[in-house]
Formats: C-alpha cells, sequence, structure tokens
C-alpha cells in the first residue's frame, strides 16, 4: 500500500519536527516519532508512503494518539486513530482526507492564510500558513503518554527493520 503527499515540502530534510500540517495530498495521518503513540500496532506486511521525489519510505505500522488543539481560544482534546509511524518522514502531516472519511458530518475550509476542520459544524481544528509556505500548521499538540507504546527498528539507507 502507498501513499502519496500532494507537496514535497512535506518530505525536506528538517530534523525533529513537533509540528503538524495538513496535507489533502495525503491518504492518512503520518508521524515520525514513535513516543507519540497511546496504542501502537505493527504492520504484518510491507507498507510505504511514496514521496514527491518518488522515494519510497517505510511504515512500521498504525496507532492512536492523544491531542489537545486550540480553535479560538478554547482547547478541545481528541485522539487521532490510525496514524502511520513513518521514520523517514520529516514532517508529521494530517490528512483532510482521513478525516472525512473517518467522520461523515465534516467541512474543510480554507482561504490564503487560515483554515479549518468542522465536525458537525463544530470548529475542532485551525491551521494557518504563512504567505510563502505551501502547508497549513496545525495549532494542536500531542499529548505524549506518560508510558509511550515502545516501537523498535534498525534503519540502513535501503531499508527497515523491526525489531
Amino acid at each position: 500500500m502507498s501513499l502519496l503527499a500532494l507537496h514535497e515540502e512535506a518530505f525536506s530534510s528538517e530534523e525533529g519536527c513537533y509540528d503538524w500540517f495538513v496535507d489533502n495530498g495525503a491518504s492518512t495521518h503520518i508521524t515520525n516519532d514513535s513516543n507519540y503513540f497511546s496504542n501502537f500496532e505493527v504492520f504484518e506486511s510491507p507498507h510505504g508512503v511514496t514521496a514527491a521525489n518518488g522515494k519510497i519510505l517505510p511504515a512500521i505500522g498504525k496507532g492512536t494518539l492523544k491531542i489537545m488543539t486550540k480553535v479560538k481560544g478554547e482547547k478541545q482534546f481528541k485522539e487521532l486513530k490510525e496514524i502511520w509511524l513513518v521514520p523517514g518522514i520529516s514532517k508529521n502531516l494530517f490528512s483532510t482526507l482521513t478525516t472525512h472519511v473517518n467522520n461523515k458530518n465534516t467541512k474543510f475550509e480554507s482561504i490564503a492564510e487560515e483554515c479549518g476542520l468542522k465536525i458537525n459544524n463544530k470548529a475542532v481544528l485551525y491551521s494557518t500558513r504563512k504567505e510563502s509556505g505551501v502547508l497549513y500548521k496545525v495549532h494542536m499538540e500531542v499529548l505524549i503518554p506518560n508510558n509511550p507504546t515502545e516501537v523498535n527498528w534498525a534503519a540502513s539507507d535501503d531499508s527497515l527493520l523491526q525489531l
């Protein structure tokens, strides 16, 4: 199974990115940080994400994250499910497609410098972008569990080994 991110900016070589970005070209939410997961399951068969440059980045598995969003000064606590762990990706990606599939009454609206997501007409996510930017930065924070699920892997230039 492969995913395609729409913007090359999502695959830049930035190290240790804690921010999340809206990517309407991603078919699932993606992170590179295994410490975020409150639960996690390893994929039984190989999965990958196809980067804008054509390179396939291995995905280890998927799980659930607990998050806090900020919309108009109001903090909201939510769970994001089916988040893929992709160690080779440099930015955390929030998939609008996944959100629409998992929540039937959603509405995603955007203008040049901001965008938002409503579920059942309630604003649940707010994002902004710089004038020169391509991706919208989500105003949310992952709540790292006290005892995160342990995920181990080893990587070389060409492959990834789950331990």
